[in-house]
């Protein structure tokens, strides 16, 4: 079979593969659709993972199960990794932090024309045939900006500094909270794409806000949160910074201000929940993120572009 690799100094390639072969309890999985992640952009993430299939924003159709309790042409999206549910962590819910998180994933990876849910992963795994795949496939992003969301508490204005595809969904999902949202975007084709989609977005902060999302990893955008704050409120960090990356921050004036800083990681069984909810209830479509269809074959290409920032986001309709 074809699937998407990530090779350090070479970048994405199509490779052949062998068959994933599942064990008892697992399933086997068509790839209908994949969608390209933005951490996946990160090149010091990457290089450290390389070689590394690409591919957990899936969704596809069950082709063989053995007691999973799944059937084939069942529609589903997985979670790339897994809690236990039974450790402290995973009782006072912090499931992310679960000592078998990290040790399970799709196998080989989503990108790929076919790959199996290991058991384990199944807690993290939900039925979704009465969506569309581009649909179904936005599960687990959308999972990681309600848990975002809700990192912050009540509140009724929000901003979301850049308009990304995680700013846009992180947009998106306050708007259908009820929440008055200023989009922060110095990119005027990323700003025509949000304004499109009913988004209020500007280049320089007009107000300040009771929550502030801060989706890209890096100073200047952490020190826009900071400016667009209110006193009181709370700023969420959504993604990290390069190892060992070091920001002055005024302590004093935080301290003053009242200030929370809130980070978010990933997504566990309840907001995967919630996102299988929010997807069925048509909160989020795949059009609202996704500016390119593709194929496996255009994905190298579409790698780069959304690297350079001259694309949202793609994905791979199998």
């Amino acid at each position: 079979m074809r699937l998407a690799v990530y090779r350090a100094g070479v970048g994405v390639v199509i490779e052949d593969a062998p068959e994933p072969e599942p064990d008892t309890g697992d399933f086997l999985v068509q790839t209908e659709a994949c969608a390209l992640c933005s951490g996946e952009l990160m090149p010091w993430y990457m290089e450290r993972k390389s070689p590394h299939v690409l591919g957990h924003e899936v969704a596809g159709r069950c082709l063989a199960s053995d007691g999973s309790g799944y059937s084939p042409g069942d529609r589903v999206a997985p979670h790339h990794h897994a809690n236990c549910g039974e450790c402290e962590d995973c009782r006072r819910g912090a499931e992310v932090h679960c000592s078998r998180w990290k040790a399970t994933r799709l196998i080989p990876g989503g990108m790929a024309e076919r790959f199996v849910i290991p058991r384990e992963n199944l807690s993290d795994t939900g039925l979704m045939n009465d969506v569309r795949p581009q649909d179904a496939a936005l599960v687990e992003p959308v999972a990681c900006v309600l848990k975002s969301i809700s990192r912050a508490g009540e509140f009724e204005s929000a901003t979301v500094v850049g308009l990304g595809s995680f700013g846009v969904l992180h947009s998106v999902l306050l708007m259908e909270a009820g929440a008055n949202v200023e989009a922060i975007e110095p990119n005027p084709q990323r700003r025509r794409w949000a304004e499109e989609l009913g988004i209020r977005s500007v280049v320089a902060p007009s107000r300040q806000s009771e929550a502030v999302f801060v989706c890209p990893g890096n100073e200047p955008a952490l020190r826009v949160g900071l400016n667009s704050l209110r006193p009181g409120g709370t700023l969420v960090l959504f993604a990290p910074h390069e190892p060992g990356g070091l920001v002055a921050m005024d302590f004093e004036d935080l301290y003053f201000r009242d200030i929370a800083l809130a980070f978010s990681y990933s997504a566990g069984r309840t907001e995967m929940a919630q996102a299988r909810e929010a997807i069925r209830r048509g909160a989020v479509r795949a059009e609202q993120v996704v500016s390119h269809f593709i194929s496996l074959d255009e994905l190298p290409g579409a790698y780069r572009a959304m690297q350079a920032g001259d694309i949202l986001k793609p994905m791979v309709m199998f």
